[in-house]
């Protein structure tokens, strides 16, 4: 199967976001946190995370998330 998309601990561990997370003051203890939180409350609501990041997208017209150089 073919993956499109970076998994978390991917993002997580690769170096050059690490070193703007660093900068940043951010940990990927906490992003995790955070990812789990959203998670939770996610699935509490009955929703999967990707309809509400994929539905606030949609709902200020923007396209998906990408980082720029």
């Amino acid at each position: 199967m073919l993956q499109d998309e970076a998994t978390l601990d991917e993002l997580l561990n690769d170096p050059i976001i690490l070193m703007m997370m660093r900068s940043d003051g951010v940990s990927p203890g906490e992003i995790r946190r955070l990812a789990d939180k959203v998670h939770m409350r996610a699935h509490k609501a009955g929703r999967t995370a990707r309809a509400l990041t994929s539905g606030a997208a949609s709902a200020v017209g923007a396209g998906p998330l990408r980082l720029c150089a």
